[in-house]
């Protein structure tokens, strides 16, 4: 039976409120920022529970309810709501906008833009939200490709990212880089192993196979010479596939490392830098996230994303 959270007193007052708490990054766990305006921000979902699919979220105070704003606060709130909607109907001209405010999991105020299409997953009816993401994420190219449309619709400025923000998205692709470069060198290092084992196996069995068929009688010879080609066949079929995959993985792996590097490039000698915090920061995350997409695809060891529960209904 599911029950309100244990620590809602605590909630409703803003403590222990993930969305105070988090300030306003560019981005998130959750998703890239959109809009950043006097009285919200809005995120771009990663989870992939609708294209389009957007959280606008209440800054300032720590308010439960929009009846707890003053009429001048209610107005640019929802004045903002409504501008992130017309973008997003620009940007996916959906059949209907949905506009859910909610907060029974997280009392601070915040409101779900949901487009719906006709291939919806319940076509008529609310749409169905659920505390529990998904663990599928929409792919970062897409993601970063439909946040930056959605940026110049809504005319927001680059020009100041959040620097720390800035700094988490570079670091979390630095490492997942630096983890899959490790991972794949690791597995492309054990294939040459075996690539170097199952060769000298079937050198050696053919080898072997062939001295007990010349030792044997006449009539044994010629079956002997089958065997030892049979398995000497075999052996070097496993060891040219041993030596592709080996190959394939340690390329992957120096693919990963490059992105690694880039990212670090970019903490180190660019992230202090404000002219390419103002000019360069977006367009260059930008480019490290279409790459690590393009590398997630070739990679069929990389490790599937974690669904989050994420605390916005």
């Amino acid at each position: 039976m599911a029950e309100w959270p244990h620590n809602w007193n605590e909630l409703t007052r803003g403590v222990g409120c993930e969305m105070c708490e988090n300030g306003r990054p560019d981005t998130s766990r959750y998703g890239v920022r959109i809009h950043a305006g006097r009285y919200t921000d809005a995120y771009l979902q990663r989870a992939d529970v609708q294209r389009g699919y957007t959280v606008v979220i209440w800054r300032g105070r720590h308010v439960t309810e929009p009846t707890e704003l003053d009429d001048t606060e209610a107005a640019g709130y929802w004045a903002e709501v409504l501008a992130v909607a017309r973008a997003l109907i620009d940007q996916y001209k959906p059949l209907k906008m949905n506009y859910e405010t909610l907060g029974n999991s997280l009392p601070h105020l915040h409101t779900h833009l949901i487009p719906r299409f006709t291939d919806d997953p319940r076509p008529g009816q609310p749409f169905p939200l659920s505390a529990q993401q998904p663990d599928a994420e929409i792919p970062e190219e897409q993601l970063w490709s439909d946040a930056v449309a959605l940026r110049k619709l809504l005319h927001h400025s680059p020009a100041a990212p959040n620097r720390e923000g800035v700094k988490q998205a570079l670091t979390e692709i630095a490492k997942r880089g630096r983890d899959n470069g490790k991972e794949l060198h690791r597995a492309g290092q054990t294939w040459k192993i075996v690539h170097y084992t199952l060769g000298s196996f079937a050198v050696i069995l053919a080898t072997s196979s062939a001295i007990t068929g010349l030792a044997s009688a006449t009539n044994r010879l010629t079956a002997a010479i089958i065997a030892a080609a049979a398995a000497a066949a075999a052996g070097l079929t496993t060891f040219f596939a041993s030596e592709a995959r080996s190959r394939t993985r340690k390329a992957t792996a120096a693919s990963w490392f490059e992105l690694k590097d880039a990212a670090e490039d970019k903490l180190l000698f660019r992230l202090r830098d404000d002219d390419w915090l103002r000019n360069g920061a977006e367009a260059d995350l930008s480019t490290l996230h279409q790459w690590q997409a393009r590398l997630i695809a070739e990679t069929p060891e990389e490790p599937k994303s974690n669904g989050h529960t994420q605390p916005q209904l």
